[in-house]
C-alpha cells in the first residue's frame, strides 16, 4: 500500500475529497491521492448523500475496519453505526460488487485488490443473509 501523508498534510489542490490521512487511526490504510483517482469515478455521486462523510473519508474507514478486522464499534470518532449503514446500503445497491468487478482497481497493489474483495464478499454475504430473513 502507499505510505500515508504525514500528519497535517491534505490532498494537492484539485483533489476530490480530502483524505483521512492526518485524523488518527484510520490514516494507516488511508487511500493515496493515486489509488483515489482510481476509484473516485467508479462511486456513486455524494451530491445524493447530502449529510453524509465523502467517499473518500467513508472508504477509508471502510479499508481500515477490514484491514484491522475490527467491528463496527471500533471506528473512531463515534461514527461507526454511520459508516455500517452505508456499507449496507452500498452492498443493497451492488455498488461493493461494482466496484470489485471493474477492471480500474487492476491498477492497485495486490494488497488493496485483496482488501477491496475481502469489503465485496462480505457485501455479498450481507445481502444474502438478509434476504433469507425475508422469506416466508
Amino acid at each position: 500500500d502507499a505510505p500515508a501523508r504525514p500528519s497535517g498534510e491534505t490532498a494537492p489542490a484539485g483533489a476530490q475529497n480530502e483524505p483521512v490521512a492526518g485524523n488518527g487511526e484510520l490514516a494507516d490504510n488511508a487511500l493515496s491521492d493515486p489509488e483515489w483517482a482510481v476509484i473516485a469515478p467508479l462511486l456513486p455521486d455524494e451530491a445524493a448523500q447530502a449529510h453524509a462523510e465523502s467517499n473518500r473519508v467513508f472508504l477509508d474507514a471502510v479499508l481500515w475496519l477490514f484491514a484491522r478486522k475490527k467491528h463496527w464499534t471500533q471506528i473512531p470518532e463515534g461514527r461507526g453505526e454511520a459508516v455500517r449503514r452505508r456499507y449496507a446500503r452500498w452492498a443493497h445497491a451492488g455498488i461493493w460488487q461494482s466496484l470489485q468487478a471493474h477492471a480500474g482497481l487492476r491498477a492497485l497493489t495486490p494488497q488493496r485488490q485483496a482488501l477491496f474483495a475481502s469489503v465485496a464478499r462480505r457485501a455479498e454475504q450481507l445481502c444474502a443473509k438478509q434476504a433469507g430473513r425475508r422469506r416466508p
